[in-house]
Order: structure tokens, then C-alpha cells, then sequence
């Protein structure tokens, strides 16, 4: 006699979720287990960072960092090998595929790919629904399972479920003028640049300002120049600070030892003397980044919530720019156009933005200033990236629905939700759930660093395990679903 399969839901198919789906079919072992992805997406796997399109839009570290199986870290080489884009990855890295900028676009194939094996290689015992839809609400049932609704007003159940629901997109705090968002003039989201008609309203001569300084302001850049922009570009920012060009000098010796640095302020007096040796020795400064990043959940871990926010203050943008450094090829583009003089960067904040017929009007306050400036550009972009605070995401009906019910609570510094160690949504009272789980970007205020590629597959490999041992209990083989009910179940 065939045996329910363990359901689990998986709210969000993007890299978060499909790398959880990934780790769950491979830990399986052949135990009845069904999988269901909610994501309005067409594709599960690619989310918001691997649905670009665009060839120049690159991971911002080599190959060889970027195996979902750490086990084994040849795989995603071996795999873009024998792909069609392989040969042009290989030439531009000298021939080592290991050491070449992979585009999104293909990494999202990838993650695909392996998302198409996992279930093939599980057979009948492991089933993947896509749901295409968006989740609203989630509530654990007195049966011991998760309820979720969705957007199209279906109803569907699970055992547990994770949430997978990656990025927000930011919003800044400015006015926006009436008419603006018809105009065309102010883009809230920077991948909409990609095929736009570089015509009217931007003429190809004319004036692009960006708000942030980071990567996602290096991706619209690149996305414009490969556009035929030959315009200009000004970049806000709070530090009026740009990105590094990533290299890779090798970890730096341990310089942090069996210290536990208690402050903001004394774990940066530690960098500083490790910084001005490596200086002294000719070296770079890049290789202290992998030395603090080992150590970051803990020393994370360990800080109060004082010193907590006070790094998110004063520190945050400088560890932001040494990790998240630019691609190669990416990192180029930006270096021509600063050489042509194109690209003029600003430290302050935008307070207004205005719209008539000849463009941009935008109200700036410089860093240190006392009175605003005006700024004519004849398009403005968002290019703030992530929003974390989940009380200021307002666009999510699911976000309201969990915050507003108490189902789950504020992480620290109000970023994302607050997570036992097992990951498991601790919600309003304190209590932990065992039903409801998180991954990804919505971490971020309890682990800090949770949105990279490697801190993920970290995450769905402990969450696969942990499911593996409480849930998926050895038994009979259920027989396989018929085509007809695979379909309704969709």
C-alpha cells in the first residue's frame, strides 16, 4: 500500500528556493517526497538576480566559487564546458574556465539543470510541482501543516514550508511628483532597462542619474552602454563611494586569532593595522575579505544589538563595497567611462523627483550641505537595490499577512525575520515553529550574511538535512502519480 508522500512548500523559486528543492530531492534517499515551488515566475530558479537576460550582467566572482555541490567544487566548471557559451567563458578567462565571470542568465540555466536532475534522479519518489502563482498568507493548521493561499485563490497544504521569498526591492524615502511614474522619467525598478528603446524621452547624448553606487547601479550602466548610450551619467549615493574591481590575492594570515573584538570600533582598529601591513608588504588589501567573512556569524553572533546597529551605520557600506566587488568585465566598462569622463559620482540623497517635458527635475541635498541643489538628468533610476526592513515592504500581501498576524517577527535591526539556529520563524510570542522555516535574503537581520550564492547552498543543505532526519523516515515506495493527477495538482 502506497505511503502520503512528506510535503514540503517552498514560498519563492528563486535561487533560495530551487537550491532548497535541489538539497531536499538529492537528501531523499528515495523517500516519498513532494515538493511544491510557489512562484509566479515561469521559471523556477532564475528570481530576480538569474532572470536577466542581458550577457553582460556577470556573477561577481570566478567559476570555481559557484558549485552548488561544495563537494564538488569542479561541477559548475565541468558543466559550462560543454556548453554552447563554454568556449567564449574559457577565452576570455585565458583558457581557465575556472577563473571566468559567468553571466547570470547561464548560471540561472544552470541552477535549472540541476533542479531537471535532482527530480529525474529521484524518480517516482520525488515530485516538484510549480505553482505559478504568488503566496499571500500562510497559516499552521491544527493537523500538525501549513495552509497557504494563494493569489489566483487557490488553497493549498504542505507539512512545512520554507520561505524563499528573496529580495525586495528598495524604495527610497523621496517625493515623488505627480506624473512622474507616466512619464517616464523615474524607473522604481533597473532591470526595465533592459530592451528599453533608447529614443524620446533618452536621447542617446542626454543625462542618466543613478541613486546608489553599487552593483546593481554597475549592471544598468552596462545595460545602457551595450544600449549604444553615449550620454553621461551622475551617481548618487550616501558616500558618493563606487565599487572595486574583484580580485583574488588569497586569504590573508589570521589576524584576528582567538580575539573576539566586542565593538564595531575595535574589530575596525584590527582591520586598520592588518590593512597598513599589508600596504607596508606591497600586498592587497582585498585579502583581508575573506578573513573577516570567516568569522562574520560569529562575530555577528556575538555583538550586541547596539553594536549591531552601529555597524549598520558606519560600517556597513565599506564591508558592502569590499565584498561585493565588480566582475572583471563589468569592472572594465566602468573604467572606460570614468576615463571618458561619462560618469560623475555624488555623495548625499535625493529629496525630490520631478517630471515635465523636457525631463528630470531632481531636488538633491549633497553630504554636508545646508541648502538642496536642482539636478536636470533625462532619466532617473533606482539602483538602491534589496530592501531588507520587512515593515517597509508594503507590496507583499504575504509580508503584511505574517507581520500583521504575528505569525513571524522583526530580525534584528528590523531586517527580514528572526530565525532560530535551525532556521525555524520564530514568531511574535518568541516561540519557534517547526512547520516554518526560512532561507535566503530574509535572514539577513540574524545572520547578516545570507544572501550570497554560498551562504545559500550552506543554508538548503542544512535545511535538507534537517527535514531528512525529523521527516523523512524510511518507507514503502508510494506508486507513481498518474499524468492526470500530476496535472490537477498543478
Amino acid at each position: 500500500m502506497g505511503v502520503r508522500p512528506f510535503t514540503v512548500a517552498i514560498v519563492g523559486g528563486g535561487f533560495s528556493g530551487a537550491v532548497a528543492a535541489i538539497k531536499l530531492l538529492d537528501t531523499a534517499g528515495g523517500r516519498p517526497l513532494r515538493i511544491r515551488i510557489i512562484e509566479p515566475r515561469p521559471e523556477p530558479g532564475r528570481g530576480l538576480a538569474f532572470s536577466t537576460q542581458d550577457p553582460a550582467h556577470y556573477l561577481n566572482a570566478p567559476a570555481k566559487l559557484f558549485s552548488i555541490h561544495p563537494d564538488r567544487p569542479d561541477h559548475l566548471i565541468n558543466w559550462l564546458t560543454v556548453q554552447e557559451e563554454g568556449a567564449r567563458l574559457a577565452a576570455q578567462a585565458s583558457g581557465q574556465m575556472a577563473e571566468a565571470f559567468v553571466p547570470r542568465h547561464l548560471y540561472g540555466a544552470y541552477v535549472r539543470a540541476e533542479l531537471a536532475r535532482a527530480e529525474a534522479e529521484a524518480g517516482i519518489n520525488g515530485f516538484v510541482e510549480h505553482l505559478r502563482a504568488e503566496a499571500v498568507d500562510i497559516e499552521e493548521t491544527g493537523a500538525g501543516g501549513v495552509r497557504i493561499t494563494l493569489s489566483d485563490g487557490r488553497v493549498v497544504s504542505a507539512d512545512l514550508a520554507l520561505l524563499a521569498t528573496g529580495f525586495a526591492g528598495n524604495r527610497p524615502n523621496f517625493a515623488i511628483g505627480e506624473g512622474v511614474a507616466e512619464s517616464g522619467r523615474y524607473l522604481a525598478d533597473p532591470w526595465a532597462l533592459a530592451g528599453r528603446e533608447l529614443t524620446g524621452e533618452l536621447p542617446s547624448d542626454g543625462t542618466v542619474l543613478f541613486i546608489g553606487g553599487g552593483l546593481t547601479m554597475l549592471d544598468a550602466l552596462v545595460t545602457l552602454e551595450r544600449a549604444g548610450f553615449k550620454g553621461r551619467y551622475v551617481s548618487v549615493s550616501r558616500h558618493g563611494l563606487l565599487i572595486n574591481q574583484r580580485r583574488e590575492p588569497g586569504p590573508a594570515r589570521d589576524f584576528l586569532g582567538d580575539t573576539h573584538p566586542g565593538t564595531a570600533r575595535a574589530l575596525l582598529a584590527l582591520v586598520k593595522h592588518e590593512l597598513d601591513a599589508i600596504a607596508a608588504d606591497g600586498g592587497d588589501w582585498q585579502s583581508v575579505v575573506p578573513v573577516i567573512r570567516g568569522r562574520l556569524a560569529s562575530l555577528w553572533a556575538g555583538a550586541s544589538a547596539a553594536e549591531r546597529a552601529r555597524f549598520n551605520r558606519h560600517l556597513r557600506r565599506y564591508w558592502e563595497l569590499a565584498l561585493h566587488r565588480a566582475p572583471g568585465p563589468s569592472y572594465d566598462t566602468l573604467t572606460r567611462v570614468l576615463a571618458e569622463g561619462r560618469l560623475t559620482t555624488r555623495a548625499g540623497r535625493i529629496e525630490a523627483v520631478s517630471a515635465d517635458a523636457g525631463g528630470a527635475e531632481v531636488r538633491l541635498r549633497l553630504r554636508g550641505a545646508g541648502e538642496s541643489e536642482q539636478v536636470r538628468a533625462d532619466l532617473v533610476v533606482n539602483t538602491t537595490g534589496a530592501q531588507y526592513a520587512w515593515d517597509r515592504i508594503t507590496d507583499r500581501p504575504l509580508v503584511t499577512n505574517l507581520l500583521g498576524r504575528g505569525t513571524v517577527r522583526p530580525g534584528g535591526l528590523g531586517y527580514g525575520i528572526d530565525i532560530d539556529a535551525d532556521a525555524a520563524v520564530i514568531d511574535r510570542s518568541g516561540a519557534a515553529s517547526n512547520r516554518l522555516f526560512g532561507i535566503g535574503p530574509i535572514l539577513r537581520g540574524t545572520r547578516w550574511e545570507a544572501t550570497t550564492i554560498v551562504e545559500i547552498v550552506a543554508q538548503a543543505t542544512a535545511f535538507a538535512d534537517l527535514v531528512a532526519e525529523r521527516h523523512l523516515v524510511r518507507r514503502p515506495v508510494a506508486p507513481p502519480p498518474s499524468a492526470l493527477s500530476r496535472a490537477s495538482a498543478a
